[in-house]
């Protein structure tokens, strides 16, 4: 029987006997294993952080429930001096978003919902009436009354297209794919800001839009620290072995793994 120290000497002896072999062994290894980082995908969305039951899982559900949308985005538009979301210019500027949203690429243009996209229904000697409740081609003051009109007549549109004291409305725009949903979140903002005027608010919101803000910050927060972790750890390496020529085997691998996230990020 042969001590530890010897076995030990023996498996370094045959190590180092065949360099080349254990060389083209190693790197046939680490390929088969790294081929496994082009199934990794990087996920975040919202529900990717929450544990199952979070209220906010809930609110969603909800939304999805009220408006038939999974993945949505949020437009809030709010008016700042208490009036109604009903006067000409305010239903101008839900309409023109409703609009520009349309033009988005990952944007469902068949699931966006909004005053400028849905109609109230009403009843009258056995008729039945759908009415859009923005006309598109004109925007007056009689049909912005108009409109008010018949959305106090639809009960299912309260607190749901239009807040119950009428100050605020939402548009809500279903994404085509959330792995692209940062720079749907740009495009949106760019568009609020275009739209922007004095005495409304809009703000985005959703699950969308917070993946997509997320998406936009972890890249950035990850490609600022991956040149800190790169120097740490050939530090702890050059500790450990103290020596130059130990450092490009664990150099090799470092940056594999470094190559790998990114494009992972990426």
């Amino acid at each position: 029987m042969f001590s530890d120290a010897e076995k030990n000497r023996r498996l370094f002896y045959r190590l180092t006997a065949r360099p080349l072999l254990v060389l083209v062994l190693a790197v046939l290894f680490i390929g088969a294993t790294g081929a496994g980082l082009t199934r990794l995908v990087k996920d975040t969305s919202v529900k990717a952080f929450m544990p199952a039951g979070h209220p906010s899982l809930i609110a969603e559900q909800k939304a999805a429930e009220i408006f038939g949308m999974s993945d949505t985005v949020a437009i809030a538009v709010l008016t700042t001096d208490g009036s109604t979301v009903f006067t000409p210019a305010t239903l101008a500027v839900i309409a023109d978003l409703s609009d520009r949203l349309d033009e988005l690429p990952n944007i469902n243009f068949l699931r966006i919902a909004s005053l400028a996209t849905e109609s109230s229904i009403s009843g009258d000697g056995g008729e039945v009436f759908i009415d859009a409740y923005i006309d598109l081609n004109e925007i007056s003051a009689a049909s912005a009354a108009l409109a008010e009109q018949r959305w106090r007549g639809m009960t299912p549109h309260h607190g749901t297209l239009v807040s119950d004291d009428g100050t605020g409305a939402v548009i809500m725009a279903e994404l085509h794919d959330l792995a692209v949903a940062d720079d749907t979140y740009l495009s949106i903002l760019e568009l609020v800001d275009a739209l922007e005027s004095e005495g409304l608010e809009i703000h985005v919101a959703g699950p969308g839009a917070v993946s997509g803000f997320l998406s936009r910050y972890i890249d950035e927060d990850a490609r600022k620290l991956q040149p800190l972790v790169f120097v740490l750890v050939i530090g702890f390496i050059f500790l450990a072995f103290r020596s130059v020529r130990a450092l490009p085997g664990p150099l090799f691998v470092v940056i594999g793994c470094a190559a790998g996230s990114l494009g992972i990020m990426a």
